[in-house]
């Protein structure tokens, strides 16, 4: 059914309401509202698609409109996707851990907050231990653009570090001048593995295989990569990598 609203003509004659001559599509100074059953295919002319040509079917403004509810959805989606990353990059380094042989715990994400790191898990009598000659000069290289290495000494593989925390950093600092951080000896593997380690295998889906497996960690909070042990300090993909997380914007 069709209602209209009718202007009469000057002799009482009802007239069709008036056209504009161009496109199908009512002169906004004569056109009136009109409702039309919902079987009909022509617009509605009355609210806010009252200028729609008449070609276009209530059934083409339901997809229109749906399409685009969608679309805040998807936009609503991405930014609660976002939020979560960042959420979860800020408490990835929100842990306190004792210096190695101290008493007094540091909380990382204030100590460490917009600094590319190099956290890796170190051992005194493995066939990589040589590797902290090369994590120390990787530390003097960078430390002043904002780059840290990490070491978080652990006897989980073969007991190749059996000693104690005075021990370790006696080995450490004396036989190979051991100045970058060192933390309190920890499991990294399994389940008693320390929050710190089970967040940096939950993030890149790589536990530690060995000692000395390294994960880099971005100015944002996030995982950039993570390297194998066999990957030396010098390895050139390491450094390269290193050198673009530095590059990047520091965080806020």
């Amino acid at each position: 059914m069709l209602c209209h609203q009718q202007r009469a003509g000057t002799r009482g004659r009802l007239l069709p309401p008036r056209r504009a001559k161009r496109d199908n599509v009512c002169a906004p100074e004569t056109c009136r509202p009109r409702c039309y059953s919902s079987a009909d295919s022509r617009p509605v002319t009355a609210g806010p698609l009252e200028w729609l040509p008449r070609t276009v079917s209530h059934a083409f403004v339901d997809c229109l409109l749906a399409r685009l509810r969608g679309l805040s959805l998807l936009t609503l989606l991405a930014a609660g996707l976002a939020t979560s990353a960042a959420a979860s990059a800020a408490d990835l380094l929100d842990l306190s851990y004792r210096p190695l042989a101290g008493k007094q715990q540091v909380n990382l994400q204030q100590r460490y907050h917009g600094q590319v790191l190099l956290v890796v898990n170190t051992a005194s009598k493995c066939g990589y231990t040589p590797q902290y000659e090369g994590l120390e000069a990787l530390q003097k290289q960078y430390a002043g653009k904002g780059f840290a290495v990490l070491g978080f000494p652990s006897n989980d593989f073969k007991g190749q570090e059996p000693g104690d925390e005075k021990q370790i950093q006696d080995f450490c600092t004396l036989t190979y001048g051991v100045k970058f951080p060192m933390f309190e000896k920890v499991h990294v593997t399994g389940a008693q593995a320390t929050p710190l380690y089970q967040r940096l295998t939950a993030a890149t889906g790589v536990a530690p295989a060995w000692n000395f497996h390294k994960y880099l960690v971005g100015r944002d909070g996030t995982v950039i990569a993570q390297f194998a042990s066999k990957v030396t300090p010098d390895d050139p993909q390491l450094k390269a990598a290193i050198d673009k997380a530095l590059a990047a914007p520091a965080a806020h």
